[in-house]
């Protein structure tokens, strides 16, 4: 019903005094606050007798002390989801440290297993060959890595 339709229904028209609409806010927010019932927004427009989207776009202040009570103040989520980012992105630089370290480490693990994989082809290739007899310098020994000496007498 609009203003117009309760003048002409003969309804009492009711002043507009920003503090008293403010007082009645605050009144509805302690009385549903006492009552123990469920705070929103809507419910305190109810209990005001004015309409939600008053308290969201003339009272901002209202509705954020709203917000804040039920725990869903915007400064306070935005402020917990900007902690929750910085602190993935802090994850997320140690997880790509780690990673590029791996990586390098695979690399040279790769290189080395390749080297491995040529040495071993070439002292199978000697060794099943039966015309060849490796010489003490020749390249197939001194590539072969050789394990330091056991010494009997330690």
């Amino acid at each position: 019903m609009t203003h117009l339709d309760e003048q002409q229904a003969g309804a009492p028209i009711r002043a507009r005094s920003r503090s008293a609409t403010e007082a009645s806010l605050k009144s509805a927010i302690s009385s549903i606050v006492q009552a123990k019932d469920r705070l929103s927004i809507t419910a305190v427009a109810a209990a005001a007798g004015v309409t939600p989207g008053l308290i969201h776009n003339k009272y901002p202040d209202i509705a954020e002390s709203i917000r804040k009570r039920i725990g869903k103040g915007t400064r306070a989520q935005r402020d917990a989801k900007h902690e929750a980012l910085m602190k993935a992105e802090d994850e997320n630089k140690v997880l790509r440290a780690d990673k590029d370290k791996l990586l390098k480490e695979v690399r040279v693990l790769a290189s080395l297993n390749e080297a491995l994989r040529r040495q071993l082809e070439e002292v199978s290739a000697v060794a099943r060959s039966k015309n060849v007899t490796p010489l003490p310098n020749s390249t197939a020994t001194s590539k072969t890595r050789s394990l330091p000496e056991r010494r009997e007498d330690a």
